[in-house]
């Protein structure tokens, strides 16, 4: 659950613990006493109805989508979210835009989409709207969320003629990669 849900949420438990004793009062007890069965019941039929409503009210922030776009002779990394401006999260100066392409998810044998689709850069969710980056490369470098792949030094360079995802995991000729980083030699 994302910061923006979560203060939503407090927010709304809030209001219903400040709202619960005016509709449980003892004024508001002996009025809805005064009047026939039938009006007390439709009022506390609608109190809750507004309470249980109110979460509904609060329209909750379900998270940024990311996007690869072009900047000049480079491409930046971008997170958009609705009603809000753009904020840059990454510059990648050196990656072709114009031959930027995702890597083919050799876990998932129902991928439908095309190679060249890779924008928003959120794809397979669960329930919980967990998602998943994609491994992008434009022949050169090789992306994951926003960032070029690198070993660390003294290992062998990323080859991304060779790459392979699945999923969050890849590898090429030398290496094994997990989420963005390096595991292990292949």
């Amino acid at each position: 659950m994302n910061k923006a849900h979560f203060v939503s949420n407090l927010l709304c438990l809030y209001t219903f613990l400040k709202i619960l004793p005016v509709i449980d009062s003892s004024q508001a007890r002996a009025y809805r006493g005064s009047l026939p069965l039938i009006a007390e019941f439709t009022m506390a039929k609608h109190s809750w109805l507004l309470i249980a409503a109110l979460p509904l009210s609060i329209s909750p922030s379900w998270g940024a989508d990311f996007y690869y776009r072009q900047q000049e002779k480079g491409t930046v990394y971008v997170a958009e979210q609705k009603g809000e401006k753009d904020e840059i999260l990454s510059e990648l100066p050196g990656v072709n835009f114009s031959r930027l392409w995702r890597i083919a998810n050799l876990a998932n044998n129902q991928e439908t989409r095309l190679l060249s689709d890779f924008n928003p850069d959120k794809f397979d969710c669960d329930d919980r709207n967990n998602c998943q980056h994609t491994w992008l490369t434009d022949g050169r470098s090789v992306l994951w969320s926003g960032k070029v792949l690198k070993n660390p030094p003294g290992e062998p360079n990323v080859d991304a003629a060779s790459f392979q995802a699945f999923g969050a995991f890849a590898a090429d000729k030398r290496s094994v990669y997990f989420d963005g980083q390096r595991t292990d030699d292949r």
